[in-house]
């Protein structure tokens, strides 16, 4: 019947305005009117197509309260201080589970982790128990207290957000001279052509249109209230209360989804508008584990490396005996902590690139060096083959020294790959920028690098290591084949150089032994003079 009625409606309408979409359209614009005239009658006015003062009012002290709480939220959630902003969003999160339970989170810190393994007599069973216990705190995340914790963080981070939403905007239609944070304006509102403002009323609406103050986020305020001020004060605490209370209400009575979308549709004479607002809740839970865990993985990385560097420290000992080791330039132990305190991954191959360098500089360049350089200079090499070869592999480990130079040099300059990059990074960081995905990367590109070098330059060694080997079983035969002097070079019958060059393999076999536990080591392939005798051999 309503449709019969509808359509006689539209026939008389078209006969005296010709045009019976105007005539549709006025009327369905009739019905917004009276759905709006219902929830607040004072905000607009058909005949002139105008938004009132009362509108503007209400947006208005709805900016006053919601301004109550910005310094608070700038803060704590919207604290410039990335990682400060951090720690009070996991306080909310944290705070759901009991009180026994809230503290456990402290046997995941290095600190605690490394006091632990090191009164354990297993190492690897105690870093397996302590694994464990990390998966049962994650477990408590799971309890029926965490279900909302999503929806609840949404709404706060919405009402933070809107703390700080800039009301000028919408409020200057209604008084050019509005100013939202001026204690003494008073203001001096008046109506507004609909038209006008739709932009202004929509931008509103996305903003606002989803929040839910009922999800405990007077509670969640208070928390933050009371971790951020350290002291009790139950009349700050219930003014919090009071301030979103008051939010609350004039949220649902006057600044509804609904009426907000009535006078967008009025404003923009578009009666079927249909604006999705975000219902999306953000994945705070998930994001603290994410985060939890991350910073848990790299803790126990660097808890494996130190495990990984004290196994070898005996060797470390014998090998250099009371020479400090040598630090690299730039690629730094400070450095690598403030990356892991910010929750970054660290530098990865600091103990291995001091042993190389330590070695290379100190043993290989003051003393072995100069043994080898006697034996290709005085030694009568019988096998031209083998000496090329040798030769050629005795310069390549002489090249050490510069690649090790090449790299801290590189990483000290001002590159898109260096230690002012990632310092760059680290203060941008602090102070709120995201930049988590550009410094992870560069931090794993700048330990990419250093682990080619340290593969680079030790298999060098290995492969001449393997010659080496050759040359001095060679040299304990009664006819040395390979360097027939090679016994009496610096002196007639001269025992001397067989011991240095002995002692030499050995201080280079030493420095494999211990570089196998930080890179990988590769099997060379058979010389040539190998190769040949064990075909031989083989017939």
């Amino acid at each position: 019947m309503s449709e019969l009625l509808n359509f006689i409606r539209d026939l008389f309408a078209s006969i005296f305005t010709g045009n019976v979409k105007t005539s549709r359209l006025h009327r369905e614009l009739k019905i917004v009117w009276r759905e709006l005239r219902q929830r607040n009658p004072s905000f607009f006015r058909p005949r002139t197509n105008e938004i009132l003062p009362a509108f503007a009012e209400a947006v208005y002290r709805w900016s006053q309260y919601a301004r109550y709480l910005t310094a608070l939220f700038q803060k704590t959630i919207l604290n410039e201080n990335g990682r400060m902003a951090e720690l009070y969003r996991d306080h909310l999160v944290e705070s759901k589970l009991d009180e026994k339970d809230r503290f456990k989170k402290n046997n995941f810190t290095y600190a605690a982790m490394n006091a632990r393994l090191s009164q354990s007599p297993s190492f690897r069973d105690t870093l397996a128990d302590i694994t464990r216990d990390f998966e049962d705190y994650l477990s408590l995340f799971r309890q029926p207290e965490f279900a909302t914790c999503d929806e609840e963080f949404a709404n706060i981070e919405r009402l933070a957000l809107l703390s700080r939403y800039p009301y000028e905007k919408i409020l200057s239609f209604f008084d050019p001279g509005t100013a939202t944070m001026d204690r003494n304006y008073k203001p001096t509102f008046v109506p507004v052509l609909a038209q006008n403002a739709t932009q202004e009323l929509m931008d509103f609406y996305f903003s606002i249109a989803e929040l839910d103050l009922g999800k405990n986020v007077a509670e969640n305020v208070v928390l933050l209230f009371r971790r951020y001020r350290k002291t009790q004060d139950k009349e700050g605490e219930e003014k919090v209360r009071k301030i979103v209370s008051l939010l609350d209400t004039l949220r649902k009575k006057q600044l509804s989804r609904e009426t907000l979308l009535c006078l967008i549709r009025l404003s923009g004479e578009d009666p079927r508008l249909s604006l999705p607002a975000d219902r999306a809740a953000a994945a705070a839970l998930e994001l603290y584990k994410a985060r939890f865990l991350s910073r848990f993985e790299l803790v126990r990385e660097k808890l494996l490396r130190e495990h990984s560097q004290s196994r070898v420290a005996g060797d470390v000992s014998v090998l250099f005996g009371q020479s400090p080791l040598l630090e690299p330039r730039c690629y730094t132990d400070g450095l690598s902590n403030e990356l892991q305190e910010e929750g970054f991954p660290s530098f990865t191959h600091l103990q291995a690139l001091r042993i190389l360098k330590s070695f290379v500089v100190l043993l290989y360049e003051k003393s072995i060096k100069e043994h080898l350089q006697q034996l290709v200079i005085e030694g009568y090499f019988e096998q031209k083959t083998f000496k090329d070869r040798f030769i050629a592999l005795f310069h390549e480990t002489l090249n050490a020294v510069d690649k090790i130079t090449m790299f801290e040099t590189s990483l000290g300059e001002l590159g898109d790959v260096s230690v002012a990059k990632v310092t760059e990074y680290l203060e941008k960081h602090k102070n709120g920028k995201t930049v988590t995905a550009s410094l992870n990367q560069l931090v794993e590109t700048i330990n990419d690098n250093v682990s080619r070098l340290l593969e680079a330059t030790v298999n060098s060694f290995v492969r001449f290591r393997v010659a080496f080997d050759e040359l001095l079983a060679d040299a304990k035969q009664l006819t040395p084949s390979i360097v027939s002097n090679i016994r009496v070079i610096g002196g007639d019958r001269n025992s001397e150089i067989m011991k240095r060059l002995a002692a030499d393999r050995d201080a280079i076999s030493l420095f494999l032994d211990i570089m196998k536990n930080f890179t990988v080591i590769r099997r060379p392939a058979a010389s040539p003079e190998e190769a040949l005798r064990r075909s031989v051999g083989g017939r």
